[in-house]
């Protein structure tokens, strides 16, 4: 059964060795293991890639993704985290001078792999799902020389904010106003969580969606909702929606 989005795994091997993510696989899972199931989404932090798998049910991953794809990153990654890397890698000249900001990072995973690819990347959460500030001080993250995560929303310059797996809260752009003014040159935000959190619509392709304007209460099966969050809305256009599952906005005056 063909699957809803279809990547090349050639340019993941290309950029993160087999051997590499091994090592990688091994030093989280004893990273993570000194937790035990101690936090919120413990199943969901020790294998991302495999979220939602039951003995009836395929993973998310697996729904949407060829089952190699996330074998090969050893279940280390969720769905629209492999888009995420998988759009950057074809628009690596893009992306190599532009920081990240992950906005619900848990563990940091994503950062890891952007790092390996020459790109920084800024840890942010809010530690609701995952132990304590003091993991950022572990020498796991030194040792894949990134910072752990944080809940201080960043003073320095953000180029690209991305969000996997969770939607910003409502209250986001009331909370970190300065923040979310800023002039984001790309936004990458997880459809299945940014819609569908509020009550619209979660994924159907038969659907016609306005993704910029206002969420509209009273109708929800048709605006998405980006300018429930960010200010400059109207200088975003879409380049990529990988079949509704992660949508990627890039502001218009951003050559």
């Amino acid at each position: 059964m063909e699957k809803v989005v279809s990547l090349d795994l050639k340019i993941f091997e290309k950029n993160f060795p087999k051997e590499w993510i091994n090592e990688l696989a091994n030093s989280y899972s004893n990273f993570i293991l000194q937790y035990g199931k101690s936090f919120s989404l413990a199943n969901f932090h020790q294998s991302p890639g495999s979220w939602g798998s039951s003995p009836l049910n395929p993973s998310v991953n697996d729904l949407y993704l060829d089952k190699q794809i996330s074998d090969y990153f050893e279940r280390l990654l969720y769905l629209s985290n492999i888009l995420i890397l998988n759009y950057v890698l074809e628009n690596l000249e893009k992306f190599q001078k532009l920081n990240f900001f992950d906005f619900g990072c848990g563990f940091g995973l994503l950062s890891i792999f952007l790092k390996k690819i020459g790109i920084k990347c800024y840890n942010y959460d809010n530690f609701r799902t995952i132990p304590s500030s003091l993991i950022k001080e572990d020498l796991f993250y030194k040792d894949y020389q990134v910072i752990g995560p944080s809940d201080v929303i960043p003073d320095n310059s953000i180029d690209v904010f991305a969000c996997s797996g969770i939607t910003p809260p409502i209250d986001t752009t009331k909370k970190f106003p300065k923040f979310m003014e800023n002039n984001f040159k790309y936004l990458m935000l997880d459809s299945m969580c940014f819609s569908g959190n509020r009550g619209g619509p979660f994924f159907d392709l038969r659907l016609e969606i306005d993704f910029l304007n206002p969420w509209n209460k009273t109708d929800n099966t048709k605006n998405w909702g980006l300018a429930d969050y960010f200010k400059d809305y109207k200088n975003y256009e879409m380049v990529e929606d990988n079949k509704r599952t992660l949508i990627i906005f890039k502001n218009k005056i951003f050559k």
